[in-house]
């Protein structure tokens, strides 16, 4: 439905050990919550301080999902980049509340926060083969340049 998601940045901590669960069709996904630091400047000293703790539910599909699960710990920092989606639902009193979520389409460590150690796969996804034999492909074809 238009109008009800936008696109987003989070920056926090695995709070929750995320959890992995298969949809009706066979689709894996993967759910955690993950804390984010909300920062206000003190105007006395001009510094940036922690004011609260937001905690966001997120949510991955598929492959990152079963990533997700294997990689990620409680604590661990994060940067996740993905869309927050909103659903109106009626609780048990018969009131409308709108709920979030957070439906991420990548995950990384935030290296800012984490000693991260890269590697690389020899298999590839399909769209990430395409991308890198584009660019070997342009470097192959320009002469050499020497120093």
């Amino acid at each position: 439905m238009a109008g009800n998601r936008f696109d987003a940045y989070l920056a926090g901590r695995v709070a929750t050990t995320p959890m992995l669960g298969e949809s009706q069709d066979g689709r894996s996904w993967a759910k955690f919550r993950l804390a984010v630091d909300d920062r206000t400047r003190n105007a006395e000293t001009g510094e940036w301080e922690r004011s609260q703790t937001i905690f966001h539910d997120v949510v991955v599909f598929g492959k990152l999902a079963e990533r997700t699960v294997a990689a990620l710990r409680s604590g661990d920092p994060v940067l996740a980049q993905g869309e927050f989606r909103f659903q109106s639902y009626r609780d048990a009193e018969g009131r409308t509340r709108t709920g979030t979520s957070f439906v991420a389409s990548r995950l990384g460590p935030d290296i800012l926060l984490a000693d991260v150690a890269v590697s690389r796969r020899q298999e590839r996804e399909p769209e990430v083969d395409h991308a890198h034999g584009v660019s070997r492909d342009a470097e192959q074809s320009s002469p050499a340049r020497s120093l």
